[in-house]
C-alpha cells in the first residue's frame, strides 16, 4: 500500500530498451519524496536519470515498478496527477536576477 502523505513514491522502477542486445537503463529503482523535500538525480552520463524523469512525468512507460503521488497510482490516475505536476529541467534557462525559490515559482506557474 502506498503512503497518501508522500508527494512521490517510486517502487522497483525498471526500464529496458529492446534491441539486438537489450539495454536495462533503469534497474529496480526505489525512493520517496517527503513533503517539503527537493529531489535531485545525480549520476554520470548513461546512469538513467533522464529515463527516470521521463517515466515520472509519464512520457515513457516503465517496464516494471510503480509510481505513486499522494497514494494515487500514476498508471491508474494519470490525468489527475499530471494536473498537479510541474517539471523544470536544468536545460531550462533560469532567470539569473531571481532567487532560486522565485525561479521555481515562475517555472511551476508556467
Amino acid at each position: 500500500m502506498s503512503n497518501p502523505n508522500l508527494p512521490l513514491e517510486v517502487r522497483g522502477l525498471t526500464k529496458v530498451f529492446p534491441g539486438r542486445i537489450s539495454f536495462r537503463a533503469v534497474d529496480d529503482v526505489s525512493f520517496s519524496l517527503a513533503p517539503g523535500e527537493i529531489l535531485g538525480l545525480l549520476g554520470p552520463n548513461g546512469a538513467g536519470k533522464t529515463t527516470i524523469i521521463r517515466m515520472l512525468i509519464s512520457v515513457l512507460k516503465p517496464d516494471g515498478g510503480k509510481i505513486f503521488s499522494f497514494g494515487k497510482s500514476l498508471f491508474e490516475q494519470r490525468s489527475d496527477i499530471l494536473q498537479h505536476t510541474a517539471f523544470a529541467s536544468t536545460y531550462t534557462p533560469l532567470l539569473l536576477f531571481l532567487p532560486v525559490a522565485e525561479n521555481l515559482d515562475v517555472h511551476g506557474r508556467l
